[in-house]
């Protein structure tokens, strides 16, 4: 809205609605060095509904949406939650809890097959054995492929489920 102002009051502001869970914070990890990338954070709504009060109109991102909405479900569930970065890649989130690493990309669709081939491409160039998955709102007629599973959205809850109670035992 072209208002003037400074850093130290945007850096304010964002860390009092951070306080009071408006928003949550969201840090990069960087895959490879395994640590934290400083001062490169993104951020996640708790209320999606201040974003369509924010940016009113058909200019909706549903892909953006649906990453906010994943990211809410696995702190929901209790995960640590990163973004993770490999190299030129994006990892959307690195989850931890008791011992479980996942690593999981977040794609409204995979009809396109350029969209399919990065969000796999992604998660392939990770060389670990740990759960990969994929969510996305499509219904797959695949569920796994090369150790990566795909999730349709309305089944994370009872994935991640299933996936933590089995990996505790």
């Amino acid at each position: 809205k072209k208002r003037k102002t400074n850093y130290e009051t945007v850096a304010n502001y964002i860390h009092y609605l951070n306080q009071t869970f408006i928003i949550h914070r969201c840090d990069r990890y960087d895959i490879k060095g395994k640590e934290l990338l400083g001062g490169n954070v993104k951020y996640y709504l708790n209320d999606l509904s201040f974003r369509t009060y924010l940016y009113s109109g058909n200019a909706l991102s549903y892909g953006n949406l649906l990453e906010n909405s994943v990211f809410l479900e696995l702190a929901h569930f209790g995960f640590e939650v990163q973004v993770g970065a490999l190299r030129n890649k994006e990892i959307d989130f690195v989850a931890y809890q008791n011992g479980v690493t996942l690593f999981i990309q977040v794609a409204f669709t995979l009809n396109d097959e350029k969209t399919f081939n990065r969000e796999f491409d992604n998660l392939m160039s990770l060389k670990n054995n740990h759960p990969k998955i994929i969510v996305t709102m499509d219904e797959l007629p695949v569920k796994e492929k090369d150790g990566i599973y795909f999730v349709p959205v309305w089944e994370l809850n009872d994935f991640l489920e299933t996936l933590t109670t089995f990996t505790a035992k």
